[in-house]
């Protein structure tokens, strides 16, 4: 790939970056997709025809209504195939959005066309760099996993809780926010111990037998391993996970006011406006939106928040 292109490529981003904080809006989930039209072998130079298609989920930030749009760019990608370094990248943008009116395809023309003998070979590798983004997904699937549903006739203690954790159904404290902090941090969502913000340690000894179950009632006798675990207000506390959050990840938090059902999305955190509690939304396929929280236990729980002051937090 040519200097030339990687710097114009860089400038194209930072555009993209300046209209996005002008326009004062915040991408909830973007999501990128590739596929080969074609592709040719022609003198041990692979020449293939890709598409790249990006889905972004939106909003403006003075309002909940969340906007789907995307756009896709067809790429011309030569690569060396002795080297499987790439020669050049002739691309150019289209609008999928369905919002743009003209029919000249010349302005969504990026990078001029680079002849293939006059292409410098460089090697990519360094300009690929591995990140985990959170998964909304992973989130909800780790909720789903580790709460049941409270029974107060046969509730069995807490046998769907993860070992790895301390329980902190302890006297008047709440496993609630520890619980949420979990499947944030099994999305993916990284924890900051050096900020002291939001992070679980285990110390050196995780829990690695089966035969465990999470302590009940702050009693280790039968699993000492979470004893030593420490953690932050932040990861713990309903008030000061919101606040960490926040601070950390650039969350939007909405409230404390009574919203609509569909105000919610799936993966969203919802405080209750007291501080005290907080459930992770875990179904959004209809109108009354189904939590899944710890403390008193709920498992896909419909809630209707219409009528409950409350804070929303999006990540």
């Amino acid at each position: 790939m040519s200097s030339e292109l990687i710097e114009l490529e860089a400038i194209r981003m930072v555009g993209i970056s300046n209209f996005l904080q002008a326009m004062d809006l915040t991408i909830l989930k973007a999501s990128v997709e590739y596929e080969i039209l074609d592709y040719k072998l022609e003198k041990n130079i692979i020449h293939l025809f890709v598409l790249e298609g990006i889905s972004l989920f939106w909003f403006f930030n003075d309002s909940l209504n969340v906007i789907e749009s995307g756009y896709g760019t067809e790429h011309n990608i030569y690569i060396d195939f002795e080297t499987m370094t790439i020669l050049s990248d002739e691309y150019y943008e289209k609008d999928f959005s369905g919002v743009s009116t003209t029919k000249r395809s010349d302005i969504y023309s990026i990078a001029e066309e680079i002849e293939l003998l006059n292409a410098v070979p460089q090697d990519i590798s360094k300009y690929v760099t591995e990140s985990k983004s959170y998964s909304v997904s992973l989130a909800v699937q780790y909720a789903r996993g580790y709460s049941s549903e409270y029974d107060s006739t046969s509730y069995k203690g807490y046998l769907a809780y993860n070992r790895k954790y301390k329980n902190l159904n302890v006297g008047s404290s709440s496993d609630c926010a520890n619980f949420v902090s979990q499947c944030l941090s099994a999305g993916n969502l990284s924890m900051t111990s050096t900020s002291g913000l939001w992070y679980y340690n285990d110390n050196g000894t995780p829990c690695t037998t089966t035969s465990h179950k999470a302590n009940e009632n702050g009693n280790y006798s039968s699993h000492s391993c979470t004893t030593d675990d420490t953690f932050s207000a932040g990861w713990s506390s309903c008030s000061n996970q919101r606040s960490a959050l926040n601070t950390l990840f650039g969350s939007q938090v909405y409230g404390p006011n009574c919203y609509t059902n569909e105000s919610v999305y799936l993966g969203n955190l919802l405080y209750t406006n007291s501080g005290g509690h907080v459930y992770i939304c875990t179904d959004a396929s209809s109108s009354i939106r189904c939590y899944t929280c710890h403390s008193l236990d709920r498992w896909n729980y419909p809630l209707n928040i219409t009528t409950i002051s409350s804070y929303i937090l999006r990540l």
